[in-house]
């Protein structure tokens, strides 16, 4: 059954018939091609494989839709938004319009719009799962993981190859004990079986150290469970830490970014979550040697030091002696200076002593001393008085002779200022107010004519 019938109605439909005599140009030709066919395909789906796909420098992609039996040439200009990045080998669902490039007779499709094929709705939901996530941060777990678990527990399908696979490794690297809580891997019910389990084993008595989520490989709507949200939950909530081994190494879902490890495959994640047991044999018995040449240098070292301290021990009673020799000299030499101290004090004390005198007879000294100082005193303040009285009438001579009044008794005059200032000069007196100081008093009068010294 045809799935696009109107698309063989469409192709009924475009008929161009010339004129039977008619003569066109290429070019005619061309353009009436290219007027149906772009009126025609102006907006159309095309479900198609991206193949050839190719990012010009100018920013526009060219690639090729195709299918088993056709290819059909695709542009995305650029600036163009798509819901989804085009990748090679990707199966979408194209929407846009057909146009023809007469210059070369092809055609191609101008794609304005893509999304996954049969993936669309998926795809968009995982996206706003991403974001809701991401926003409350259950992406945020990054615990580490214990070096030798006792207990590990495995959520994944009971019959599958998956759990052969890891149990198989395990025995391989380092045996232990496996818990396995059976659920779907796909299909309805997954995500909710899965979510109990990891919520199951947290409520146990004797809970594992680890746990490990695990599916093959599959279709990206076979995976799709493990993105979805009760899983997600479950694993952020999880007291125990959890390693997702969802598909394989290209496949990626939404549990790998909320586990606190992610394992490219199921088999890797056994690697990952248990040290090899021989490598543990290997570094025990290195570390064993370590240990014993340890101890050994340790005691070659006390040893050692054993043998030292022995050869510089010394006899206790040989020691004794020697101890007991040296204080009797010592109490010897004690004796002899206490003897010499009480000597030096004595001889001191007579020296002192002798040298005491009585008081009264010091006192008679003093008041001798006294006496004499005091006459020498008064002898002296008497002469600097008799000294210092003629220095001073000299003094007093000098400066009465020194006096301007004598100057003016001598028949001279001082001609001052109004302002008392001495005037030096004739030209400080023409047509001035002056005073002119004499012997017996001042005389007041202004200076008209004045005659200035002959050069």
């Amino acid at each position: 059954m045809n799935p696009y019938p109107h698309v063989d109605n469409l192709a009924q439909n475009i008929s161009i018939v010339p004129l039977a005599n008619a003569v066109f140009s290429v070019t005619q030709i061309s353009t009436i091609l290219k007027k149906h066919v772009e009126s025609q395909f102006s907006n159309i789906k095309v479900k198609a494989e991206i193949s050839g796909l190719k990012i010009h420098s100018s920013g526009h992609a060219y690639f090729t839709l195709k299918d088993k039996d056709a290819a059909i040439d695709g542009v995305v200009w650029r600036g163009t938004k798509l819901d989804t990045s085009l990748k090679e080998g990707t199966e979408v669902i194209a929407t846009g319009r057909i146009t023809t490039y007469p210059a070369r007779s092809k055609y191609q499709m101008i794609v304005t719009q893509a999304e996954l094929s049969g993936q669309g709705d998926l795809m968009k939901k995982l996206l706003e799962n991403k974001a809701k996530f991401q926003e409350e941060g259950l992406f945020n777990n990054n615990r580490p993981l214990p070096k030798f678990p006792k207990t590990i527990g495995i959520v994944t399908s009971a019959t599958g190859a998956v759990i052969q696979d890891i149990l198989h490794r395990l025995r391989q690297r380092y045996p232990c004990h496996v818990l396995v809580w059976p659920v779907l891997v796909q299909g309805n019910g997954t995500a909710k079986q899965v979510a109990d389990a990891i919520n199951g084993f947290n409520t146990l008595d004797d809970k594992p150290d680890i746990l490990v989520v695990a599916r093959g490989g599959g279709s990206f709507e076979d995976l799709f469970a493990f993105n979805e949200e009760p899983i997600v939950r479950a694993v952020y909530e999880s007291g125990i830490p959890v390693v997702s081994a969802i598909g394989h190494e290209t496949d990626t879902t939404l549990i790998d970014y909320a586990a606190d490890l992610r394992a490219p495959t199921p088999t890797a994640a056994a690697e990952l979550i248990t040290p090899d047991l021989a490598d543990v044999r290997s570094t025990l018995i290195h570390l064993a040697k370590r240990l014993i040449n340890s101890y050994q240098n340790i005691f070659q070292n006390y040893s050692m030091r054993y043998k030292l301290a022995a050869q510089n021990l010394i006899d206790p009673i040989k020691y004794t002696q020697e101890k007991s020799q040296r204080l009797d000299d010592w109490v010897e030499r004690l004796e002899r200076l206490q003897i010499s101290t009480i000597l030096n004090f004595d001889q001191k004390l007579t020296n002192l002593t002798s040298m005491l005198k009585p008081p009264k007879h010091q006192l008679a000294q003093h008041q001798d001393k006294i006496k004499s100082l005091s006459d020498r005193l008064q002898s002296s303040l008497a002469y600097n008085i008799e000294r210092n009285t003629v220095a001073f009438q000299n003094v007093a001579a000098r400066l009465n002779q020194s006096s301007y009044q004598k100057t003016l008794d001598k028949g001279f005059c001082l001609i001052t200022s109004e302002t008392k200032k001495p005037i030096y000069k004739v030209a400080d007196i023409k047509n001035q107010p002056v005073h002119i100081r004499v012997q017996d008093g001042i005389v007041k009068t202004t200076l008209t004519d004045v005659l200035r010294k002959a050069t």
